[in-house]
Formats: C-alpha cells, sequence, structure tokens
C-alpha cells in the first residue's frame, strides 16, 4: 500500500521534484501565444472559444463589455474592429480594458485607447500603449456616441451559458451599462443589463498581442 506522508514524499521518497515539474506543466503556466507564421502575427480575442462568425450592433450612447481570462502574463499593443455599418459622418468611439472582479464587474482601468472613427466600414485598427496584462479576468469595453454593426464571434466567453434560470429565459448574449459618451470612466460603470439570445456571448473586438 503507497503512503502519502505529505505533499512532497511518498512512502519516504522526495517526489517535490516531480511536483515542480508538474507545477511547471499547468494549464495556467503555459502561455496561450498568438499564431504567427513568418513575420505575420494573427490576432486574438483571448475571450474563450467561438463556435461561429456573425455581426453584432452596438447601440450608442452605453458601455458594452466582454470578458476575457488571461492565463499567462502578456504585452498588448493594439485592438481591432471591423465595421460593417458604419455610424454616421463623424462618429466616434472609445476602447478600454478593466480588471474584473469576482462578480466580473469592471473594477480599475487598465489601459484605454484615443478615440477611433466609426463612421466608415472599414477594418480599424487603434493602438494602445504598450501593457502588460497578468494572469486574471477582464473586462474588454466599448462606448460610441453612434451606433454601428459589428463582425462578432459567438459563444466567445468562459461565461457562455450564463444564464438567469432556465425555462424560457435564453442565454446571455452580452452585458452592459447605459453611459452617454465620454472618455472611459476610472474606476469602471458597473453593468446593470443583460442581453439574453439563445446565441449565447458576442464578442466585437480582437486584441494585438505584442509578447505571448
Amino acid at each position: 500500500m503507497t503512503v502519502i506522508v505529505d505533499g512532497t514524499n511518498v512512502d519516504g521518497v522526495d517526489v517535490s521534484v516531480h511536483a515542480a515539474d508538474i507545477d511547471a506543466h499547468h494549464s495556467a503556466e503555459v502561455a496561450r501565444g498568438r499564431p504567427k507564421y513568418g513575420a505575420t502575427e494573427l490576432i486574438m480575442q483571448l475571450s474563450g472559444d467561438p463556435y461561429s462568425m456573425s455581426t453584432i450592433s452596438l447601440a450608442l450612447n452605453v458601455v458594452h463589455y466582454f470578458p476575457m481570462i488571461v492565463h499567462t502574463p502578456i504585452t498588448i499593443d493594439s485592438f481591432f474592429v471591423e465595421i460593417t455599418i458604419a455610424g454616421g459622418a463623424g462618429t466616434k468611439g472609445r476602447f478600454g480594458i478593466y480588471n474584473a472582479d469576482t462578480d466580473w464587474q469592471p473594477t480599475d482601468l487598465v489601459v484605454a485607447s484615443a478615440e477611433f472613427a466609426v463612421d466608415g466600414v472599414a477594418v480599424v485598427e487603434t493602438a494602445l500603449a504598450s501593457t502588460v496584462l497578468q494572469e486574471g479576468r477582464y473586462l474588454k469595453a466599448i462606448t460610441m456616441d453612434a451606433t454601428a454593426t459589428f463582425t462578432c464571434s459567438r459563444g466567445t466567453s468562459k461565461l457562455l451559458g450564463a444564464i438567469s434560470t432556465l425555462g424560457a429565459n435564453a442565454p446571455v448574449l452580452g452585458i452592459n451599462v447605459a453611459k452617454a459618451y465620454a472618455a472611459l470612466a476610472d474606476p469602471g460603470t458597473a453593468w446593470d443589463t443583460v442581453v439574453n439570445t439563445a446565441l449565447g456571448f458576442h464578442d466585437a473586438v480582437w486584441i494585438g498581442i505584442d509578447t505571448p
């Protein structure tokens, strides 16, 4: 019979080296990375495992939040959106990333972008200050002064399947809070609205990762 004496000894044999090896290969310690071939680096959403692509209309004067989990420290330097139906001439948006607490509410603002245009059908890349995201939970946030439609992926959150109660209710598509367009608040404004649909969480923002 094998006797476990403590966390590092089995039948009197020191197995701490094996424990360390296991820790080194634990999933939380393995860099998620970003795909790269040659000099071409692919952008990521960091929000989960999407199962299809679609589009989503995001309303003006609302802060829209997209949950994401970072499994190992990464350095980010940009974000991307694809606008498929633009807002009016001269309309703009703002993007940022918040730390999220255990209720998935925003706390402090980690990084925020300058304003970006939402008045044209285009792929928009906007620079961010080079920022290290440590392992943890985050909320991507986007707000605009006009309603626009974006390419998005579906089923993109580890919160996929979140639902207020079973029965007639559909799963959560998104979380947001009504707020007049302005620079993103720090600390963040708690979301108080849940959008429900049978399609699950959507995510319309991709992240440029400088260091995986």
